[in-house]
C-alpha cells in the first residue's frame, strides 16, 4: 500500500503522527510526504524506516515538496508566496505542521535567495533525512524561473545533494 503523507493530516500532535506512523508500518509503505525541514527531522521518518527494517520491508522514501524561488528579491519571492499559498494555511494538518516549522504562514517554507543560498538550503532537507525532493518553482518572473530551472536542472543532473 502506497501512503502519502504531508505532515499529519488533522493532527495537532508529534504522538499523534508517530502513533499514525507505526500503524501504516504495520500495513506496509512505500512512500512518506512531508513538508518542511523540522517535519522531517521530528516527524516518524525514523521511526518508519525503523520499522519497515523490524518487518523486512525496504525503508519508505522520504520526499520532501519545497517551494523554490532563485532571486535577488527574497522580500518579494516571500510576499508571492504569502498570496500564492495563504489558502493551505487554513487547512488544520497545513496549521499544524506550520507550527511544527515553527513559522506562521505556508510562504514562510518557500526556499528563496541565491543559486548558493538556494543550494546550501536545499542540502539541510538532505542532511534532515530527505531521500527525494519535490521543488516546484514559484518566481515572479520569467528570468527568477529560468534562474530557478537551471539551478534545479544542475542538482537532478549531478545526481541531486547530499
Amino acid at each position: 500500500m502506497r501512503i502519502g503523507w504531508n505532515g499529519g493530516g488533522n493532527h495537532t500532535s508529534l504522538d499523534a503522527i508517530r502513533a499514525e506512523a507505526r500503524r501504516a508500518a504495520d500495513d506496509g509503505f512505500a512512500e512518506v510526504r512531508v513538508r518542511g525541514r523540522l517535519a522531517i527531522d521530528a516527524a516518524p521518518c525514523p521511526l518508519l524506516v525503523a520499522a519497515a527494517a523490524s518487518t523486512g520491508r525496504p525503508a519508505p522514501r522520504i520526499v520532501a515538496g519545497v517551494p523554490v524561488c532563485v532571486t535577488d528579491d527574497v522580500a518579494a519571492a516571500h510576499a508571492l508566496a504569502a498570496a500564492k499559498l495563504g489558502a493551505y494555511g487554513a487547512l488544520p494538518a497545513y496549521r499544524a505542521m506550520l507550527a511544527r516549522e515553527g513559522v506562521t504562514h505556508p510562504g514562510d517554507l518557500l526556499v528563496a535567495g541565491s543559486e548558493a543560498k538556494v543550494r546550501n538550503t536545499l542540502a539541510e532537507y538532505a542532511a534532515a533525512g530527505t531521500m527525494d525532493l519535490r521543488a516546484g518553482p514559484l518566481s515572479a518572473s520569467p528570468g527568477e524561473t529560468e534562474r530557478t530551472r537551471a539551478l534545479l536542472a544542475s542538482l537532478a543532473c549531478a545526481g541531486g545533494i547530499s
